[in-house]
C-alpha cells in the first residue's frame, strides 16, 4: 500500500525565475503585514512568493536589518487572493504560510532554515490550519495503517469493511466540520484524503491497490476550483503522488506507460490555462528529475510547448531531457541483455576439477547461479555448504 510521504519543497532542477514586485506600503483592506524577528541572520532580505509552475513570483519583499545579535524585518503588501504562499528565500529556504487580506502576522525562527525552524503567530487562519493538519495527519496514519494491514492479511478480520469505513468517516466528519467556518481551509485540508482500498469490496472496481491509488488519490478534490491556484501545498501532494507511482515502476509492479496514464488523467481534470495546471506539470518535472524518471522528456516537452520560459531555463531543461533519454537507452540495452526474461550471456569458468565448463552446455537442466564477493566473509563461510 502506498503511503503519503512528505517531500522537501522544490529540489531537483529548481528552475526559478524571480518576478519583481514592489513592496506595498498601503494599509488598504486587501493588504497584509508581517513583522519578523530572527537571531543573527545571514539573509539580507526575505520575500513572499506565489508558486507559478517552474517559477516563483515575488508578491512582496522586505530587507532584513541586523541590530546587535538579532535581525528584524517589516513587510507590507497585497496578495492576489487568500491562499497558501511561501515565505523565505527561494528556492530551498522557504516554508508555507497562509495569508488573507487584512491580517498582521508575526514571524520568528532561524532564518537559515525556515522550513524546519520557524513559526507564524497572529493569524487565526494559519494557526487553525497547522492544528487541524496535525490532527488529520494522525487520523490519516491510523486509517492507512489499517488499510495496509487488510492488504496483507488472509483471512480478513471480521467486520473489516465496516471498520475501514468508520475510520474514513471519522476523518471526513472532522474535515467537514471546517467547512462552515472556512471553506478555503476545508479545500486545503482535503488534499491527500481519499477513500481507502478494501481488498474484497474494491477488487472488481480496481485492478489492484496501485490502480486504486492512481485513480483515487485526488478523487475527492475539485482541482478546477480557482482556490488551488494559490495553494502551494498542492505541489507537495502531487510530488508524493507521482513519486509513489514511479517507485512502483522501479520495483517492477507497474509499467511506465501505466504511470503516465494516471498522470495524464490528473492533468486532464484541470483547465490547461490555469496556474493549477502549471503547478501540477512542474511538480511532475521536479520529482521525475530527482528520480531520473524516463517520463521526464514527455512532460518537459509538454511544458515547453505550452508555457514560455527564458532561453537559459529552456536550455537547462533540454539538456536534462538529453541526459535522461541517454539513461533510457542504456536501460533498454541492459534490459535486453540482463533484464527479467532475457537470455543470460554464456559464462565459461573452471569447475572444481579444473575443467572449463560453459553455461550454455547446461541448457535444459536446472541451474543455480550463486554470485558472491571475495571480501564477503559470510559468503565465503557458506561456500562449502553451497558446493
Amino acid at each position: 500500500m502506498f503511503e503519503f510521504r512528505n517531500l522537501a519543497w522544490w529540489g531537483g532542477i529548481c528552475l526559478i525565475l524571480f518576478w519583481a514586485a514592489a513592496c506595498q506600503n498601503s494599509s488598504s483592506p486587501d493588504s497584509f503585514s508581517i513583522n519578523g524577528t530572527f537571531p543573527a541572520c545571514s539573509l539580507d532580505s526575505i520575500s513572499i512568493y506565489q508558486q507559478v509552475g517552474l517559477e516563483y513570483k515575488v508578491v512582496a519583499s522586505a530587507p532584513i536589518t541586523a541590530r546587535g545579535d538579532s535581525s528584524y524585518f517589516s513587510m507590507k503588501g497585497k496578495i492576489p487572493s487568500k491562499g497558501m504562499y511561501l515565505i523565505g528565500r527561494a528556492p530551498q529556504n522557504v516554508r508555507p504560510i497562509i495569508l488573507e487580506a487584512g491580517t498582521s502576522v508575526k514571524f520568528e525562527g532561524d532564518c537559515n532554515n525556515l522550513q524546519a525552524y520557524s513559526r507564524v503567530s497572529g493569524s487565526e487562519l494559519h494557526k487553525k490550519w497547522e492544528t487541524m493538519n496535525d490532527i488529520i495527519q494522525k487520523q490519516q496514519f491510523e486509517l492507512r495503517q489499517y488499510s495496509v494491514m487488510l492488504n496483507n492479511t488472509d483471512p480478513l478480520p471480521e467486520n473489516s469493511e465496516k471498520t475501514l469505513d468508520l475510520l474514513y468517516k471519522k476523518l471526513q466528519v472532522f474535515l467537514d466540520s471546517t467547512g462552515s467556518d472556512d471553506p478555503f481551509l476545508q479545500k486545503v485540508l482535503q488534499l491527500g484524503i481519499y477513500k481507502p482500498y478494501h481488498p474484497v469490496r474494491d477488487r472488481e472496481t480496481y485492478g489492484n491497490v496501485i490502480d486504486h491509488f492512481g485513480k483515487s488519490f485526488f478523487g475527492e478534490v475539485d482541482l478546477t476550483d480557482p482556490v488551488y491556484n494559490h495553494v502551494t501545498s498542492l505541489s507537495d501532494y502531487v510530488m508524493a503522488y507521482a513519486s509513489n507511482l514511479l517507485l512502483g515502476v522501479q520495483n517492477h509492479v507497474i509499467t511506465q506507460e501505466k504511470v503516465e496514464e494516471y498522470l495524464d488523467a490528473l492533468l486532464a481534470t484541470v483547465p490547461a490555462n490555469t496556474t493549477t495546471y502549471k503547478n501540477i506539470l512542474a511538480s511532475y518535472l521536479n520529482i521525475m528529475d530527482r528520480m531520473n524518471a524516463l517520463s521526464f522528456g514527455k512532460y518537459a516537452t509538454l511544458y515547453l510547448e505550452n508555457f514560455p520560459l527564458p532561453s537559459d531555463m529552456k536550455d537547462l531543461i533540454s539538456k536534462r531531457v538529453e541526459t535522461i533519454n541517454q539513461l533510457a537507452e542504456e536501460k533498454r540495452i541492459y534490459d535486453e541483455q540482463f533484464g527479467m526474461g532475457a537470455t543470460p550471456p554464456d559464462i565459461i569458468l573452471p569447475t572444481p576439477s579444473g575443467r572449463n565448463k560453459s553455461l550454455y552446455s547446461l541448457r535444459g537442466k536446472v541451474v543455480l547461479l550463486d554470485f558472491w564477493a571475495a571480501w564477503c566473509k559470510p559468503c565465503r563461510i557458506e561456500n562449502p555448504n553451497i558446493v
